[in-house]
């Protein structure tokens, strides 16, 4: 039917006419019968008679160019479309290809490949299959495959398959030639191995001299890509010799889609590796209005070209639809034309009778009607825009007086794009919202007119109705819903409002900044879709009782950003109702994160606080037994130093009493108190020291390195040597084969670190890796939590007062680890300004001391052990139980002229005067007095900042005899220079 239609289209309006003709005729002869009144009134009845063929005229006029009109615009539709969809499946086809081809490059730079095509071997070949075969499921592709400069395919992703590329000889290949050439290649071609179509995509691999060593491939199935083509049933693309490659139908490819010359079948013939099906074209022919034809099928033709040169996309769409508004539109105008005809026929001599009449009742209606109307209603001239006539109500809005106005005057459009009304006047100039120009109050007007013939003038009728109050009510609600969404947009919680679907419907800038959307993604996701999918059921079932009213409810999620991360929130939601009915949910949503951690600090708080009271219960007791010992030790080890036998026990009860220490001194350094004795240190030398020392005996090795110009740090040395140490057997644990421990300092000015807050400034930042076997995340976040180990004889101390120690500096420490490849721990530490300090070296104890020392402790032991020991090298030595004693002393010998060179006060004494207080009485016997502080409390202020009380120097219980001599030493000759100074 659509053929036949097609090809007699041109004679249906020309029969159309004379079927009108006709139809004149025959109503003509009914209009003018002879001995008629009719007939007698020849006028009356032109009238009759060219009213009817105008009419009729007009009819067949306006169906023509109707349908005309309907069959074009279905035909620009059609175009319009299938522009559309080739320039979709160009998109489409260009975007596959593009990551395709950007693959190839990412591949061809590959590290991986450039070291097999440098180093063929077999490990280095394992590798680069491994890399191929990545990048052959990250692609979904057919293969990915690596050739060698002879074309030899040396490694693939389908290696170890039938159909693997691998020695094959691809040379001949057009993207191997211009891969070869250093350039880039793209085709679409059939495969010589597996004879199946593919995209190829190629790139170079260049090697560190810049030269071509090798080609990557990708081949990606032609399979995938016909999907594309099947948007619509006849969609196809084609390459330079007019061969269907891809299609929306198997049956159509290695098919001509045009027809082939003799010429042209022979040279496709001769082609290596061309695959054909068939030369019968898919087009047998076209029409002589450009359309063509297949299987009987008449399409428009449309027609884009690929990125890639001689390929071209095709997409024929049918016309039929073209032709059934052209056949619609006649059958329309042809039934019109006879109804018309029939009426007019029928009823033409009834209806002139009664048209004076109609006509007078019609003017009669007409003035009712306008002067009783409910809206304003203006007559004006159409040439001059002057009023004509107004009904009551458009006088009294316009306030239209006797004398002529024109509507210019009385109104004003309100669109700043049309800012006067234009001349001549018509119904789309005299359309839409204006406003009156009434000084006392101004009217918005909703205006529509329509032309019309009035007392024989080209005029316009104009309805006029008043809005004013609509207006302000919509401003009003504008305003107020502005209002709203700028009051949530500036809350510091997320608000959001749902429908009954859950869609959102509304959302504040703090929701979409907290989940990580854009207001383009409003309208596609739920409220369930930002939470984790293990809480999504709950968060289902508390939706539902939220929208059947139950009550206000407030939940607690983990929250899932678009990133992939998860935070908890809680969410405080209600129904929201309108004329009592739910229509969805409205809810504020607020971030836990900061609460969550603020709970996790204030427990660990708690914990130090709790460990606080313990170690300091037991340190003072503890630390004064123990200095009790080792004093003891140290005099048996110099009175036994001439016997090796009894120096092997003594050294291994001075190795347990330095391990009892340094327990004590992790307990206390944890707990709130231990505040570092802090002196500007240069962190290269303390980092070497300790590491000689911790790495002794072991199978590891330690690669330090340092920045040039390294910052110095303001540090407890003894504090950061512990936290170093304790690094480093953590790092000799976790690779007990051996292995290399790697140190490196740097400067680091105003670093940033996830998550952390750190004061800017410059700092010093120290790294230790190791090479063992990682830290599982799950372990990380527990790892410096206090007595939580992993070890079987650990403590779980190392790390938690290695975190307390670099906390009390003002530091901060991290760590990052991968499974079975390592950890890797940084501190930074604020850097000072100062110079570090060099002390010099104090005389051996072997060597005879001179000098009076005071000592005052309230154990008696430990001044008669320590007393023994002092005196032992050579120093003559009183002492006192309490500060009272050791002041009366004192001040005795002051008066004698046998002033005391050092005294050594005891912090804590109880029940008694303590070391603070004997100092502040001293400095007033004697501002010159010399005085040490010692405690077993390490963690009291007093020791970190002794200094400002009156001290010249500290000693910590426990300490050895070494220790005792370097504070006396560092003492005397400090005072002995100073005093050489005056």
């Amino acid at each position: 039917m659509i053929q036949i239609l097609s090809q007699i289209e041109r004679l249906l309006f020309p029969a159309l006419i004379v079927i009108i003709i006709a139809m004149s005729i025959h109503f003509f002869r009914q209009m003018y019968p002879k001995k008629s009144i009719i007939h007698e009134n020849f006028a009356y009845s032109r009238v009759i008679f060219f009213l009817m063929v105008f009419v009729l005229a007009t009819l067949f006029i306006l169906g023509y160019f109707i349908t005309s009109r309907l069959v074009r615009d279905e035909t620009l539709k059609i175009k319009a479309e299938a522009k559309l969809t080739i320039t979709a499946i160009k998109a489409v086809l260009e975007s596959k290809m593009s990551k395709i081809d950007a693959g190839v490059k990412a591949i061809s730079g590959s590290p991986t490949i450039v070291n097999f095509l440098c180093d063929p071997s077999e490990e280095n070949l394992e590798r680069t299959n491994a890399v191929l075969g990545r990048f052959h499921n990250a692609f979904d592709a057919q293969a990915v495959y690596l050739i060698n400069c002879s074309g030899i395919t040396i490694a693939s992703s389908n290696h170890n398959t039938e159909s693997s590329f691998v020695g094959k000889n691809y040379s001949f290949r057009v993207y191997f030639k211009e891969a070869m050439a250093g350039k880039r290649n793209s085709c679409f071609a059939v495969g010589s191995t597996t004879g199946t179509r593919g995209y190829f995509s190629s790139a170079p691999v260049k090697g560190p001299d810049g030269k071509v060593m090798g080609v990557v491939v990708i081949k990606f199935y032609a399979e995938q890509l016909d999907s594309i083509f099947s948007i619509k049933p006849k969609a196809f693309l084609i390459d330079q010799n007019n061969f269907i490659f891809l299609s929306s139908f198997p049956s159509f490819n290695y098919r001509p889609l045009f027809t082939l010359t003799d010429s042209q079948r022979q040279q496709i013939s001769l082609l290596p590796y061309y695959r054909v099906n068939s030369f019968e074209p898919l087009v047998k022919r076209k029409t002589s209005t450009g359309e063509i034809v297949i299987d009987e099928q008449i399409f428009f033709e449309s027609k884009a070209d690929l990125f890639l040169p001689n390929w071209t996309i095709y997409v024929f769409s049918p016309n039929e639809s073209a032709y059934k508004y052209y056949l619609l539109g006649f059958c329309i105008t042809l039934t019109l034309i006879l109804c018309i005809y029939s009426i007019i026929n029928h009823l033409a001599l009834k209806r002139i009778r009664g048209w004076a009449e109609s006509v007078f009742l019609s003017e009669k209606r007409f003035q009712t009607i306008f002067e009783h109307a409910p809206e304003a209603i203006l007559i004006c001239e159409r040439s001059s825009g002057l009023v004509i006539s107004a009904n009551p109500l458009a006088v009294k809005l316009l306030d239209i007086g006797v004398e002529p106005v024109s509507i210019h005057q009385k109104i004003i459009p309100s669109y700043p794009e049309k800012p006067e009304i234009q001349l001549p006047l018509s119904s789309s100039t005299l359309k839409g919202l204006f406003h009156s120009k009434r000084e006392e109050e101004m009217h918005y007007l909703s205006v529509s007119s329509e032309e019309m013939q009035f007392k024989g003038k080209n005029c316009l009728v104009s309805f006029l109705k008043d809005i004013s109050d609509l207006i302000k009510a919509k401003n009003a609600f504008e305003e107020s819903e502005r209002r709203y969404r700028e009051l949530t947009d500036f809350l510091p919680e997320a608000i959001f409002e749902t429908d009954l679907n859950g869609t959102f419907t509304y959302c504040n800038k703090k929701a979409f900044d907290l989940f990580g959307y854009t207001r383009d993604d409003q309208s596609k996701y739920t409220p369930l879709d930002m939470i984790i999918p293990e809480q999504q059921q709950r968060a289902k079932d508390n939706l539902i009782r939220i929208f059947n009213n139950d009550a206000n409810f407030h939940y607690e999620y983990t929250a899932l950003h678009k990133n992939g991360k998860t935070f908890p929130v809680l969410i405080h939601s209600t129904p929201i109702i309108r004329q009592n009915k739910v229509i969805g949910i409205c809810g504020v949503c607020i971030d836990l994160t900061d609460r969550v951690r603020f709970e996790k600090e204030i427990i660990e708080k708690d914990k130090l606080e709790a460990l606080g009271i313990l170690a300091g219960g037991i340190a003072h007791d503890f630390n004064n037994l123990l200095t009790a010992v080792w004093t003891g030790i140290s005099i048996l080890k110099i009175n036994n130093n001439d016997k090796p036998e009894h120096n092997s026990i003594v050294g291994d009860i001075e190795n347990a009493l330095q391990r009892g220490r340094d327990l004590t001194r992790q307990l206390l350094t944890y707990s709130k108190g231990g505040a570092p004795i802090k002196e500007a240190t240069s962190l290269e030398s303390l980092v070497k020291d300790t590491a000689a020392f911790t790495i002794s005996g072991t199978q590891v090795k330690c690669d330090i390195s340092s920045q040039d110009n390294l910052y110095s740090a303001e540090i407890d040395s003894t504090q950061i040597s512990q936290v170093i140490q304790n690094l480093l057997i953590n790092a000799i644990e976790a690779m007990p084969h051996g292995g290399v421990i790697r140190i490196s300092m740097s400067n680091e000015d105003n670093p940033s670190v996830k998550n952390v807050q750190l004061p800017p400034g410059k700092y010093v930042k120290l790294t230790v890796s190791d090479c063992g076997n990682g830290i599982p995340p799950e372990i990380q976040q527990r790892i410096f939590n206090p007595f939580f180990t992993t070890k079987p004889k650990g403590s779980g101390l190392g790390l938690a007062t290695s975190y307390s120690i670099i906390k009390k500096h003002n530091g901060h420490i991290y760590l990052e680890s991968i499974l079975n490849k390592g950890t890797t721990f940084h501190i930074l530490l604020p850097a000072s300004t100062k110079t570090a300090v060099n002390y010099k070296k104090t005389d051996s104890i072997s060597t005879a001391k001179t000098g009076r020392i005071l000592i005052m402790d309230d154990e008696p032991v430990i001044l008669t052990v320590t007393k023994t020991l002092l005196c032992h090298l050579g120093y003559t030595v009183e002492t006192a139980n309490n500060g009272e004693t050791a002041i009366e002393i004192y001040s005795k010998a002051l008066k004698e002229n046998q002033r005391f060179d050092a005294i050594i006060l005891d912090l804590t004494v109880p029940a008694g005067m303590g070391g603070k207080e004997a100092i502040s009485k001293l400095l007033q016997i004697d501002p010159q007095v010399n005085a040490l502080v010692s405690s077993g409390y390490s963690n009291d202020p007093i020791m970190a900042d002794y200094k400002s009380y009156g001290f010249k120097g500290i000693i910590t219980k426990p300490y050895n005899v070494e220790e005792l001599n370097k504070s006396l030493q560092s003492l005397l000759i400090g005072v002995t220079a100073s005093q050489a100074n005056t």
